[in-house]
């Protein structure tokens, strides 16, 4: 399905919104990317034609051997592109992908490392896959969406080299941004580390920007603390079969497999909704992205004639403004589906015909249920719930 995407020549302003991050002190901006298809909507072959481009950039890069290759992708927002880069590899190569997260899985080993500006410090990949998978002529590619200074990256891979420190392996940076100065390019380089982005982050006063902005809480909706349950559909789907949890490491020939079976469950069931809906929105939630755009891909080259629509929830906060020239018009604080203490965010919702909500949460909180006051609200009258996991069934 993705092979007939076409690379295109973006620009910078393809790719940056700003938007003022809420209770951060150090980095109170956020570049909000309106192609990637996390904080705001987007179609699905859009955003991979994004992730496309910059795999085609990375893997035409003759000086590296990708025969045996690890692709590693930063929870949350980049962890469809690290997915989906694992997809363009050479056919001929051994490509696994394993994504970062900030998860706990009990009887799990762990690899920890800080991402020092983030609104959640604490990253961390299981440690089981890798010392399955990592071993001498090993090339990681760490897949982000946007790199700012390197010191994350270059902190997984202190971690990594003291963890391994008898392998042979080789690094590689893919970024859809890049706002590393060329002083810290060319040091990396030097050590042999490959470097591929898009785009170059332009230099800027962002607190100055946003100064400019007036921000309205009115144009924020808690639903965290509501109680009461919400109008549910009757036809939530638990699909069991073919789940892969990319937090645990997976083969990336084998996901793609397992996204596909997932995409075909899903239309045999609700084919006649789909049919009848001008317009749909496939919601993932946090770190689980991927599959929920890879089934709206699927989608939107079906029907051709029908609007569809990707995001997810997240737990970065970003302060709303009504002003035109801001990306985050409203945002609504709903209960984590992995985690009923934490608080997670939805931005910019819109009206669909319907929706599907694409979840591996293996609890059942009250999120979905808040979702569904946000739904009836915006007027998406219908949608459903669909649970990917191998846990049964707990609603």
């Amino acid at each position: 399905m993705f092979e007939n995407m076409e690379c295109i020549d973006y620009k910078e302003t393809d790719f940056i919104r700003i938007a003022k991050r809420e209770n951060n002190k150090k980095r109170t901006f956020l570049l909000v990317n309106p192609l990637q298809g996390k904080h705001l909507s987007v179609s699905p072959v859009t955003a991979f034609g994004v992730f496309k481009t910059l795999a085609t950039l990375v893997f035409s890069n003759k000086k590296v051997n990708f025969s045996d290759t690890l692709i590693i992708g930063f929870a949350e927002t980049a962890t469809a592109i690290g997915a989906t880069l694992s997809l363009f590899a050479p056919k001929e190569c051994c490509v696994n992908y394993i994504q970062t997260t900030r998860e706990l899985y009990e009887g799990k080993h762990f690899l920890y490392f800080n991402e020092e500006h983030s609104h959640a410090t604490d990253q961390m990949v299981i440690r089981d896959f890798l010392d399955q998978h990592i071993k001498n002529g090993t090339h990681i590619i760490f897949a982000e969406d946007e790199v700012t200074t390197g010191k994350t990256i270059e902190n997984f891979m202190r971690v990594l080299a003291k963890t391994y420190p008898s392998l042979s392996i080789t690094f590689g940076i893919a970024s859809i941004l890049n706002g590393m100065p060329d002083f810290k390019l060319e040091g990396l380089a030097s050590l042999g580390i490959s470097i591929d982005y898009l785009c170059q982050t332009p230099e800027c006063d962002y607190e100055d920007y946003l100064s400019r902005f007036s921000y309205d809480k009115s144009r924020q909706h808690n639903l965290s603390t509501v109680t009461e349950p919400g109008v549910r559909q009757d036809e939530d789907l638990f699909v069991s079969t073919s789940y892969m949890d990319t937090r645990l490491g997976v083969s990336s020939s084998l996901y793609k497999e397992a996204c596909h079976r997932l995409y075909e469950t899903v239309y045999e069931k609700y084919k006649e909704d789909i049919a009848s809906a001008d317009n749909i929105l496939i919601l993932g939630t946090e770190e689980f992205m991927f599959p929920g755009m890879f089934l709206g891909a699927c989608l939107e080259q079906k029907y051709h004639n029908k609007i569809v629509r990707f995001h997810a929830t997240t737990r970065s906060p970003i302060l709303p403004s009504p002003e035109d020239a801001y990306p985050i018009k409203e945002r609504y604080l709903l209960s984590s589906f992995y985690d009923e203490h934490r608080t997670t965010y939805l931005y910019n919702l819109s009206t669909y015909d319907l929706v599907f909500v694409l979840t591996d949460s293996k609890v059942d909180t009250p999120a979905y249920s808040q979702l569904c006051h946000v739904l009836k609200d915006k007027h998406c009258d219908k949608y459903h719930l669909i649970r990917w996991n191998k846990k049964e069934k707990t609603l």
